[in-house]
């Protein structure tokens, strides 16, 4: 679960402080921002790519790529650069490694780390039982290059979509997460 400040009420005409309230309860607070963040062609391009000479039934045959995991973890820091973002990761990797190995792989992005959806659902299911689990208000967004994985209109109207190859330095992408985090 995210760890939210606990805000003090405004002192009250005797001076006395009443008990404090969580975030997001009772209070006209801004929600906290979060964003549902997958790895593969999100933070770095997908690791596949179409060999227009090698064809199959006139199709392009998709081959393995080189590629520079998280290369691109430092621009999705500076777009939320000055904000107070946490990151959940939905992406595909929460299946085959724990909390601690998923927080490095996010470099320079770790200390924004909130944790990750289940790993035994599917990315709509798992984003909206995470959501549920909160019990209070969330200002979410999900970067993805998958639009297909979501199916909820609640999360697809929320979703940032990266082209694979280009993930978070799409200028399309960059306007939409720098806008939300304003």
């Amino acid at each position: 679960m995210l760890s939210l400040p606990v805000l003090p009420e405004p002192l009250d005409a005797g001076g006395r402080q009443p008990s404090a309230q969580p975030w997001g309860h009772e209070r006209s607070l801004a929600a906290p921002k979060v964003l549902f963040l997958d790895f593969d062609g999100v933070l770095h391009p997908l690791g596949l790519t179409l060999d227009p000479v090698r064809t199959v039934r006139g199709k392009p045959v998709a081959r393995a790529a080189q590629v520079s995991y998280f290369c691109w973890n430092a621009e999705l820091e500076r777009l939320l650069e000055g904000s107070s973002v946490h990151v959940v990761v939905h992406s595909m990797w929460r299946k085959s490694r724990g909390a601690l190995a998923l927080k490095q792989c996010l470099g320079p992005l770790a200390h924004r780390f909130a944790g990750q959806t289940c790993a035994k659902l599917n990315k709509d299911d798992s984003i909206q039982q995470w959501l549920v689990e909160q019990g209070m208000p969330v200002d979410f967004r999900i970067l993805d290059d998958t639009p297909t994985s979501f199916v909820s209109p609640a999360l697809v109207g929320r979703l940032i979509r990266c082209h694979s190859q280009l993930g978070v330095t799409e200028e399309s992408v960059s306007r939409a997460v720098a806008q939300w985090v304003r």
